[in-house]
C-alpha cells in the first residue's frame, strides 16, 4: 500500500477502536470530523462488492445504517458494527 493509504489505515484503526473502547467501557465517544471523514471514505471503498477478499480480518459484514444517519455511524455500519450496540448486548 501506498503511504498515504496506510496512514489513513492506521488513523481507520484509532477512530473505531477507540469507539469500540468507549463504548465497551460505557464512556462517551467523540472523534474529530476530519478523521471520520478519511476513515469513511476509506471504509466505504473496503465495502465495495470487489473488495470483499480485502474485507477479511479487517471488518465484519456491513451493517446497514440508516442514510439519514451521522457519518459516524455510516463508519461504524461500514466497518461491520452496530451503532447502538452496548455491553448488555453482547
Amino acid at each position: 500500500m501506498a503511504a498515504e493509504v496506510m496512514g489513513v489505515a492506521a488513523l481507520d484503526e484509532l477512530v473505531l477502536h477507540g469507539w469500540d473502547l468507549a463504548r465497551a467501557t460505557g464512556q462517551p465517544f467523540q472523534a474529530d470530523p476530519a478523521s471520520v471523514q478519511a476513515s469513511l471514505g476509506f471504509a466505504a471503498s473496503m465495502s465495495e462488492p470487489d473488495q470483499q477478499a480485502g474485507r477479511e480480518g479487517l471488518y465484519g459484514p456491513v451493517v446497514a445504517i440508516p442514510p439519514s444517519a451521522s457519518d459516524l455511524d455510516q463508519l461504524l455500519g461500514f466497518a461491520g458494527r452496530d451503532p447502538h450496540w452496548t455491553p448488555s448486548q453482547g
